[in-house]
């Protein structure tokens, strides 16, 4: 992100395992709740990616907007694991 000072970069792993390393792999345990780290300048002027499964994703999307975030502000990826 050196190159990018605007742009932050959060990435929470629900359930870290020992091989896992914080501040190296991912910053922290859970689910990163946007009441944790959202503001209002962040509601009026930031853009929003978001890339992992739906049960993750659709909450977090829920609550980014019920903060005030405009809708097509929030960018999602959907992935998961498990067979088609």
């Amino acid at each position: 992100m050196a190159t990018h000072p605007n742009i932050t970069k959060r990435v929470y792993y629900e359930l870290a395992s020992d091989m896992d390393r914080i501040g190296v792999d991912y910053d922290a345990t859970g689910r990163g709740e946007p009441s944790e780290w959202l503001d209002d300048e962040l509601v009026r002027t930031a853009d929003f990616y978001m890339c992992g499964p739906v049960p993750f994703m659709a909450p977090h999307k829920r609550a980014l907007i019920d903060a005030g975030v405009v809708p097509e502000r929030v960018h999602t990826e959907v992935f998961g694991s498990g067979t088609v």
